[in-house]
């Protein structure tokens, strides 16, 4: 499991929200009730309790990271068409 997420996690970084659907399209695939994270979280259940804390730990990253990504994203956006 921390495999997928490292890797999740890599193409969140890597990723380029060009224009408002694209950003809309990170949000879904990632954000969303039955995105990504979402079905990461339901998985996290079935990890072994001595695997929680680490797991957790890059889950909770992922999840921070995508919605930085598209926050800082939107924010480029709202300054880009201002100019």
């Amino acid at each position: 499991m921390i495999d997928k997420i490292k890797a999740l996690l890599q193409e969140v970084e890597n990723m380029k929200a060009a224009n408002a659907e694209e950003l809309e399209a990170l949000r879904i695939k990632y954000l969303s009730k039955k995105g990504e994270i979402s079905a990461l979280m339901n998985d996290f259940r079935n990890v072994a309790a001595d695997q929680k804390r680490e797991v957790g730990k890059f889950l909770n990253e992922l999840k921070e990271a995508t919605q930085n990504k598209r926050t800082e994203r939107r924010f480029r956006q709202c300054t880009d068409r201002k100019r």
